[in-house]
């Protein structure tokens, strides 16, 4: 009905023709999908998804060891090569939950081999070697908001573990501690230089984050800093540094102003 309206107002405005009003609407018409079908397929998809899931869940211990790792490789490469052809195809949000689901796929074959392998160790190491795995290819295929927060999200996450578990002993631990804290200025940085989808949603999640941190910094003058604080502070600002002025330079390099 609002676009029935529309098109009469544009016809009583002298916009379009009444033959023009009756074309636009045949052709939305034939474009036309039933919602509430759909809604059905969802909620239909959704049920039996989760039966496959409890089945599992309740026969997981007896599922062999290949035939776990073997299906994961299948589902893993299956979003891939469908992301792929997807891309090359022009559609663009099925390219971009295939590839959602393939970096979220990657982070569940790390956790189900440390299962399997009975492996251990720290958790920031397994986001690192996720964001080594899945950023490439989020970064070179992603195309809107949906990869960029995941990518955004999973950055922040890796780095602020990887900072948090580190005691500042050395030089490089304080640099990385400095790289975890600047992540949200490259991240904005990084989506100064394009309007698209994916570039602004970086910008955003990197504003979502520095925009708390900024508030909060005059309460670091409530507190005395030792001497040895204040130079492994420095050198951790060193990286912040560098990664707010990049961000800053792209910013002004690649301003866009939108034109009508």
């Amino acid at each position: 009905m609002a676009l029935e309206d529309r098109l009469e107002d544009w016809r009583q405005a002298g916009l379009i023709d009444g033959p023009t009003a009756e074309r636009i609407l045949a052709h939305e018409a034939e474009k036309a999908r039933p919602v509430w079908l759909w809604a059905l397929a969802g909620l239909g998809c959704l049920a039996l998804a989760l039966g496959i899931v409890a089945l599992v869940a309740a026969n997981w211990q007896d599922i062999p060891k290949w035939v776990k790792l073997g299906v994961h490789m299948a589902l893993t490469l299956g979003a891939a090569g469908t992301a792929w052809t997807a891309t090359r195809r022009g559609a663009l949000w099925t390219s971009e939950i295939a590839l959602f689901l393939f970096a979220a796929l990657i982070l569940a074959g790390l956790a189900l081999q440390a299962q399997v392998y009975q492996l251990t160790g720290e958790l920031w190491r397994l986001l690192m070697v996720w964001l080594g795995l899945s950023a490439p290819a989020l970064l070179i295929a992603g195309r809107s908001r949906l990869t960029a927060y995941a990518l955004s999200g999973m950055t922040i996450w890796a780095l602020a573990s990887a900072a948090f578990a580190m005691d500042g002993s050395t030089v490089w631990e304080l640099l990385l501690q400095g790289i975890a804290f600047g992540a949200p200025w490259a991240l904005f940085g990084a989506g100064a230089v394009s309007q698209r989808s994916f570039a602004k949603g970086l910008r955003e999640a990197g504003l979502t984050v520095l925009l708390p941190l900024v508030s909060l910094l005059h309460l670091t003058w409530a507190g005395e800093i030792q001497s040895a604080d204040a130079a492994k502070n420095l050198v951790r600002l060193l990286p912040v540094a560098a990664m707010a002025g990049g961000a800053a330079w792209a910013a002004l390099r690649y301003h866009h102003i939108p034109r009508n």
